[in-house]
């Protein structure tokens, strides 16, 4: 027989080219028209060997997930500042910068979740990382009196809201020409909004 006619064996994509062909899946389809057949099309891969790891588009969207934050939660953790301050800030530069260097991991990370979606049994190990992370450098700067007595969460959040939103400008909105420091203003203004508060709150 010719070799020649025989198919060639497949063999399992790596972590990061599986992740990456199931981001493009369901970012362009969303989570209730994306398949397991779309990302192994994608791949040039059989479903079969595909669903032998992942038997649900759900169990292939979490690994993709976890993948994700993985990878934002490792650029926050490599900060080497000491100062509650300066470790703070570096981290938010750091959350942009991966955003723009991973737009597709970024957008699936923030992508709109489905109705149809069944509830994890826990978050993605990264996202909770993640969490703690940014959580802990906000909890010390309020504990030192860098910032205000406030709730930890709040803070955490609305430091989130403004870092989402420059990365999403940034990798979105490619008709304005953004300052290559907009990262960098908008930080430094919402961590000097944090300490004006703090001043006016001790005086």
């Amino acid at each position: 027989m010719n070799n020649l006619l025989l198919p060639k064996p497949q063999t399992f994509p790596q972590k990061t080219e599986l992740a990456k062909a199931t981001y493009e899946v369901f970012l362009s389809r969303g989570y209730d028209e994306a398949t397991i057949q779309a990302v192994a099309e994608r791949l040039r891969l059989s479903p079969e060997l595909l669903q032998q790891s992942y038997s649900s588009k759900y169990e292939l969207w979490y690994a993709a997930l976890c993948q994700a934050s993985e990878g934002l939660q490792q650029a926050v953790e490599a900060v080497t500042a000491k100062s509650p301050l300066e470790q703070l800030h570096q981290a938010c530069l750091a959350f942009v910068e991966w955003a723009k260097k991973n737009p597709d991991a970024y957008r699936f990370l923030t992508m709109p979740r489905s109705d149809s979606m069944p509830e994890p049994d826990e978050p993605a190990p990264g996202v909770i990382l993640f969490r703690v992370q940014m959580q802990r450098m906000v909890k010390r700067c309020i504990k030192e009196g860098i910032f205000a007595q406030q709730p930890v969460e709040a803070a955490t959040q609305g430091l989130w809201c403004a870092l989402h939103g420059v990365s999403d400008f940034l990798i979105n909105i490619r008709r304005i020409p953004w300052v290559p420091e907009l990262p960098e203003v908008v930080i430094a203004n919402y961590v000097a909004g944090m300490q004006k508060r703090s001043s006016s709150t001790e005086n």
